[in-house]
């Protein structure tokens, strides 16, 4: 089951394939009478079927029976999460199935008057089935809660929030969130705020959302070591 198509259902126990989900596994996953399935709530469950039939009808249908008990994986350690001003519609959908795949759990979009991104915000529903297919790529079982529009404001206050910036310190696993500017960088009025250094020179807005990701969650793993240092002022 390991390589079985992954897709998301509301409920394990009774599920109920959309479409356009049945439309994309069967003409684009290939799969068949007799193939392997993998379904998930996106909230821990999961559970393996087998398609039992594929209904050529107009409307289309697949037939599903259950091969496993439903599964519920653990909770991480604890959360961690993203936020980034967001860049062009095609740069930001590459962040959002990068954070998604390195297994990040929160990402919030962030908007404020010297972001010069300009154009229309885009549409959250578009940016959802973005993650929603990089989670069934990469067979996450929990997706990653993805918030709507904010400003800096909404996270400054908290402790576990730190600022990405070329000149800060090292990260630490009581930081719960990063907070990633716009290339022209981001003008600090809240000096209490301690501040992050990602490694390299100047990200990319896309790319600082990524390594934040992956280092966050590679510290709540025990993958990477935390260095113990007192903060640069």
């Amino acid at each position: 089951m390991k390589t079985a198509p992954w897709t998301y259902v509301d409920d394990v126990s009774d599920p109920q394939l959309s479409l356009d989900e049945i439309h994309h596994l069967v003409n684009v996953k290939r799969v068949s009478e007799g193939g392997a399935l993998v379904l998930s709530n996106g909230k821990g469950s999961w559970a393996e079927f087998i398609v039992s039939k594929v209904s050529k009808a107009r409307t289309g249908a697949l037939y599903l029976e259950r091969q496993s008990e439903i599964m519920l994986d653990p909770l991480p350690k604890y959360p961690v999460g993203v936020a980034l001003f967001m860049p062009k519609l095609d740069r930001l959908s590459w962040a959002l199935q990068k954070m998604c795949e390195v297994g990040v759990d929160e990402i919030q979009l962030l908007s404020e008057a010297f972001d010069r991104r300009g154009g229309k915000p885009p549409s959250m529903d578009r940016l959802r089935r973005v993650v929603r297919e990089a989670g069934a790529q990469s067979r996450r079982s929990r997706l990653p809660l993805l918030s709507e529009l904010g400003s800096l404001a909404d996270l400054i206050n908290r402790e576990e929030v730190a600022l990405c910036d070329i000149n800060g310190g090292p990260l630490r696993s009581s930081h719960r969130t990063l907070v990633v500017g716009p290339e022209a960088g981001i003008k600090l009025t809240h000096t209490h705020c301690e501040v992050v250094k990602l490694p390299g020179g100047v990200l990319r807005t896309e790319t600082a959302a990524v390594v934040s990701g992956a280092l966050m969650v590679s510290l709540r793993e025990n993958l990477v070591g935390e260095i113990d240092q007192a903060w640069r002022s």
